[in-house]
């Protein structure tokens, strides 16, 4: 061993760098062998670092020692001058924001703290997969051995099991400067944080919910601007009425079922905005998209996309729903998976696929389309298959009449572990304006052509 270094700082930084795959691809007792196998060798304790990392695949970044590398009982480093992909980094931060959500780590369900730390160079969204207790929104923290990462081109700050973080006194830090990030409401996508969005609201309205046990009221809408619109929920009223044009600064992306969500609460600042943008009702129409792009952010509230429907899918036309409160589960040979045999409620619907060429989704139609597309109600189906002695008859007639041809469909686009589901609102054939399409078509030729 070398005498001059103390390893053990070091093999620490070694199990910070690696904390993802020890337990599951490295043994910790093979690590420590291999590491001092190293430095009985004589090779210096940070190339000896740095050749471990590498061989795990694992971009050492800089080595310990390294002003900016963020060694162990180093002095912290500004959040300006945090580096992406480096095992270990020393910080000293007030949580602008604190959150919980349960994931799926390594097969099982996890707890974890998520939100934004700031100091007075800057802000950045943090991870931490270990309880935060006793710490609270606006705390200041002295964070020793912290990892970061680069998503979506954006620096990522993660806090591990190893990590050591200790309550300061909430003049240890000066202001926080918040960096927000201005973006148009078509281009919000899931996780992003300390967001500036202006926008018109469309609606809102109020409503109570249970937090923790206690009763809150909180505020939801529709915001939009020409880019499109997204839902929001502010946890704090601040004053918001249908028709306002407003800049929200501080908001935060969560999505339900693939669906972003905007968020804000009391810490956002909501002021009045005189941006030029259209009338609530010029607004207030869904968001033209291709199935690509939809497949990209993950799914899309009110969006409208120009299709093929490439098939009607089993389970379509015909249907009966249990006949429990609450419960609209379709029977399955007369039963209910939860509720047992019963007799159903007679409805109609079309399960589909969609394709526009850029992509494909799952399609689910209501009996209201259904009927449209058939040409006739539910009446009229109940009456046929009564005489065919058969309810597949009304999916054989959607097979032939409406497979294959294209169609505008507008609604909203879900995403779970099974891909993209398209729920649609409206759906009807496509007629294109071949005025429009023949100007643009000459539009694109260039002029040698005339």
């Amino acid at each position: 061993m070398q005498a001059t270094t103390d390893p053990a700082p070091h093999f620490e930084t070694l199990t910070r760098a690696l904390q993802d795959k020890i337990g599951t691809e490295i043994d910790e007792a093979d690590l420590r062998a291999e590491f001092e196998k190293y430095l009985e060798y004589g090779v210096p304790v940070d190339q000896a670092v740095k050749t471990i990392l590498r061989h795990h695949g694992v971009q050492a970044g800089m080595a310990p020692s390294s002003p900016a590398g963020g060694a162990p009982g180093q002095e912290r480093t500004p959040l300006d001058q945090v580096p992406s992909n480096v095992p270990y980094v020393n910080l000293l931060v007030r949580l602008v924001t604190k959150n919980t959500k349960t994931v799926q780590a390594r097969g099982e369900e996890k707890e974890i703290v998520w939100g934004l730390v700031g100091d007075e160079t800057g802000t950045a969204p943090f991870t931490s997969w270990r309880p935060l207790e006793g710490l609270e929104k606006g705390d200041v923290i002295a964070v020793q051995g912290a990892y970061t990462k680069e998503f979506r081109g954006e620096l990522q700050i993660n806090f591990g099991d190893r990590c050591r973080i200790e309550k300061k006194e909430p003049d240890a830090l000066p202001k926080v400067l918040t960096v927000f990030q201005e973006v148009r409401i078509g281009g919000i996508a899931e996780g992003q944080r300390g967001l500036r969005v202006t926008g018109r609201i469309l609606d809102v309205a109020s409503r109570e919910v249970n937090v923790q046990g206690e009763p809150k009221t909180i505020y939801g809408g529709t915001i939009a601007d020409e880019s499109g619109k997204i839902e929001f929920t502010s946890w704090h009223d601040h004053g918001l009425e249908a028709d306002q044009v407003v800049t929200i600064e501080g908001g935060y992306v969560r999505s339900y079922r693939g669906v972003p969500q905007f968020n804000f609460d009391e810490e956002a600042t909501v002021t009045a905005a005189e941006a030029d943008l259209p009338p609530a009702e010029a607004l207030d129409k869904a968001q033209h998209v291709s199935l690509g792009q939809l497949s990209e952010r993950g799914g899309g509230n009110d969006v409208a996309v120009v299709a093929s429907l490439l098939e009607v899918r089993q389970g379509s036309g015909l249907v009966f729903r249990c006949p429990h409160e609450g419960c609209s589960r379709v029977l399955v040979s007369g039963q209910c998976r939860l509720h047992g045999k019963g007799e159903g409620a007679a409805d109609l619907r079309i399960k589909g696929i969609l394709d526009d060429g850029t992509g494909s989704v799952n399609l689910v139609a209501g009996r209201e389309i259904t009927e449209a597309l058939l040409g006739k109600d539910i009446d009229a189906c109940l009456k046929e298959a009564k005489e065919a002695f058969r309810h597949e008859i009304v999916q054989e007639q959607l097979e032939e009449r409406i497979t294959g041809r294209v169609y505008e469909v507008r609604g909203n686009v879900l995403s779970d572990e099974y891909g993209l589901m398209f729920l649609a609102r409206t759906m009807t054939p496509f007629k294109e304006d071949t005025e429009k399409a023949a100007e643009a078509l000459v539009a694109g030729l260039p002029a040698e052509a005339f």
